[in-house]
């Protein structure tokens, strides 16, 4: 993934939690997870200029919110690479 994040011409970044509905907290672990995988790709040589940070505190799950694994999976970062050359 890093060569091609490396070539990408935009990057987005989306920090997740597995809430249904968004608590006092969610905004703040959302963009905290989107900031800390942008800083791993600072960290390993993919530019900052190119690297949009977001954050989804509630819903937009790929798995059921019902269960532990579920939650567990819905309690991610997504990596959007637009233009890549890898």
């Amino acid at each position: 993934m890093l060569p091609a994040a490396r070539t990408a011409e935009r990057i987005n970044v989306y920090g997740r939690t597995s809430s249904v509905i968004a608590g006092v907290n969610d905004p703040r672990i959302a963009l905290e997870r989107a900031t800390n995988t942008r800083d791993y790709l600072v960290s390993r040589g993919v530019s900052a200029h190119r690297i949009q940070i977001a954050s989804l505190p509630a819903g937009d799950f790929i798995a059921p919110a019902s269960t532990r694994q579920g939650k567990a999976f819905n309690q991610r970062v997504a990596i959007e690479m637009i233009g890549t050359f890898y």
